[in-house]
């Protein structure tokens, strides 16, 4: 309620209760600004600290680096590496799952593959390497559905490694 009130030679209606009100509205918004740039440059938005993974592990000989975190129709990058010990020393038979493909448009990979082989449930390329040396292979790709991403990639009779990434809108 308001209250008259002098100050000096004016006569000044104030809402204390409201003004205390629209100040603690103001803190608030301020603190969820602040939390919300926190949270975009620690990557829980995309790109950052918070967002980069791995899946697998190196003594496995299959590893897999990729962000928790991407916006949808935007360019992402998923790096799976092969250990040395792993497959024929010519040749690696890198799979994805069939899930993880339907919900992906692969733009481009280094090195290019042999060639691909579509086989039930899953899509398997296949690298050349030179005297059993290690392999990283980069997917380029977008991504064509939304929300959480299972994927699973593997080496053909070798290990496998399965993760999820989240796709915002």
């Amino acid at each position: 309620m308001q209250n008259k009130s002098r100050v000096g030679d004016l006569e000044i209606l104030q809402d204390l209760e409201h003004e205390r009100q629209e100040l603690l509205a103001e803190r608030i918004g301020w603190g969820l600004m602040i939390l919300f740039i926190g949270a975009a440059l620690a990557g829980l938005l995309g790109a950052g600290p918070l967002s980069h993974a791995e899946a697998g592990t190196r003594d496995s000989g299959l590893w897999v680096e990729y962000n928790r975190f991407e916006r949808w129709e935007s360019e992402s990058t998923i790096t799976v590496n092969v250990g040395p010990r792993i497959g024929p020393s010519d040749q690696i038979r890198l799979w994805m799952d069939r899930q993880a493909m339907e919900s992906i448009v692969i733009e481009h990979l280094d090195p290019a593959p042999l060639r691909a082989e579509a086989a039930a449930g899953r899509l398997t390329y296949v690298f050349l390497r030179a005297d059993a040396a290690p392999l990283s292979v980069i997917f380029r790709l977008k991504f064509k559905k939304r929300g959480g991403r299972p994927m699973r990639i593997g080496v053909e009779g070798g290990p496998q490694t399965a993760f999820t990434q989240w796709i915002y809108p």
